[in-house]
């Protein structure tokens, strides 16, 4: 999932609302606390009102939730080579800090936490789910290659490395696992359709090249609670959005009982998340 989703939407949303928000000492108040005019300054390159946003909902949510500075470390040093390895450099304005990256995972982690409390909607997804198959895929440049691997690897005792080697394939021949809404929906399509292993794809052609996919262990369905954790991941990997992070803000705003000290701000907010 790109992260950078979650601040952009974010960003549109307080933009949206926030737009008019006069400066007071309490910018933001809620069950057990409140935002001082002191605290927006972590976030110093934003508008006051964005930063507000921000900061509201990091102490709110940061209280039940802990981000990792390894974790923000790591992140922050894959922006910085991104940004050296630029021919256009960002400028510092426009560079994540450590405070946007925090941010981004404190709002990633409590929507995954806002979207697995609901038992009962992962039991519904759970009755149209299909747990991952593992599999063989091998990429082509070439169609009439694919269409002779495809055919070599349909013979019984196929040597599934040597026919990649000999005709060209693109990519690691290992075991993949494979699951629904991860990967190219006809790929996805082609591989679940297999039930035996040894079983081979027809070519699939995508916009990236062309694949076969030679069946290792199909998809086996187990009981709710053995497939939770698979389970858990595909359910987030389809629900975890703009969308259910808006949701999830909608709820933490009304739980906590938020105030901003702006009638005009109030008032969007009661239109746009309540």
């Amino acid at each position: 999932m790109n992260k950078k989703m979650f601040l952009c939407s974010i960003t549109v949303f307080s933009a949206l609302l926030f737009a008019g928000c006069q400066s007071s000492n309490s910018l933001a108040e809620y069950d057990g606390g409140e935002v001082k005019d002191s605290e927006v300054t972590e976030f110093l390159s934003e508008e006051k009102s964005e930063a507000t946003l921000k900061v509201t909902l990091k102490k709110i949510l940061g209280k039940k939730i802990k981000i990792d500075e390894k974790e923000i470390n790591r992140l922050y040093k894959e922006q910085e080579k991104k940004v050296s390895d630029t021919v256009s450099k960002l400028t510092d304005q426009a560079k994540q800090t450590k405070n946007d990256i925090e941010f981004q995972l404190l709002l990633e982690k409590s929507t995954e936490k806002y979207l697995l409390s609901d038992e009962e909607a992962l039991k519904v997804f759970y009755n149209g789910w299909q747990s991952p198959v593992k599999a063989y895929e091998l990429a082509f440049t070439n169609q009439e290659e694919a269409t002779a691997a495809a055919q070599e690897l349909s013979t019984e005792g196929a040597d599934i490395a040597k026919i990649a080697d000999k005709y060209h394939c693109t990519t690691d021949t290992g075991i993949k696992e494979i699951s629904l809404n991860t990967t190219n929906k006809e790929i996805e399509n082609a591989v679940y359709a297999l039930k035996n292993k040894g079983e081979v794809t027809p070519v699939v052609t995508t916009p990236f090249g062309y694949y076969v996919m030679v069946l290792e262990q199909a998809s086996e369905k187990k009981s709710f609670e053995e497939s939770k954790e698979q389970l858990q991941q595909a359910y987030l990997n389809v629900k975890l959005n703009a969308s259910s992070t808006k949701d999830m803000i909608t709820d933490t705003l009304k739980k906590n009982h938020v105030k901003f000290n702006d009638t005009n701000v109030t008032k969007m907010v009661k239109e746009m998340f309540v």
